[in-house]
């Protein structure tokens, strides 16, 4: 039961992050703005990370198959991708190589800044 009413509560930010989309006079993704919602929500405190944990590791835990659509689409349409095969390798590493690079210097930032913090205590 205790899972039900997470992903109530997911689908419910969810939710908001849809109306509020709606609602805004310029262009941002619901998913975007659930997700938003979600970490202020969280950042606030008035969502504690361990009331959703049952629910975020079932879903965590079955990720892959949220991929199985995307890759069957990517199959479906092999004939038209066949053309750009090598644009598409190319941004496929340079995105790759920019996320290595963003997730490094956030994690030696936040190892900083704890380290900083540390010392002051």
């Amino acid at each position: 039961m205790k899972v039900t009413t997470q992903c109530g509560f997911l689908f419910f930010v969810c939710l908001v992050g849809i109306y509020c989309s709606r609602l805004l006079p310029f262009p941002i993704p619901a998913s975007v703005l659930s997700m938003l919602v979600l970490f202020v929500l969280l950042l606030s405190r008035r969502v504690a990370p361990s009331s959703l944990k049952e629910t975020t590791d079932v879903l965590l835990g079955n990720m892959v198959f949220f991929f199985i659509p995307s890759g069957v689409r990517i199959v479906a349409h092999l004939d038209i991708l066949r053309d750009d095969v090598f644009a598409l390798l190319a941004v496929c590493l340079v995105t790759t190589l920019l996320t290595f690079v963003a997730s490094f210097s956030a994690v030696a930032v936040a190892v900083r800044l704890q380290h900083k913090i540390q010392e002051r205590h």
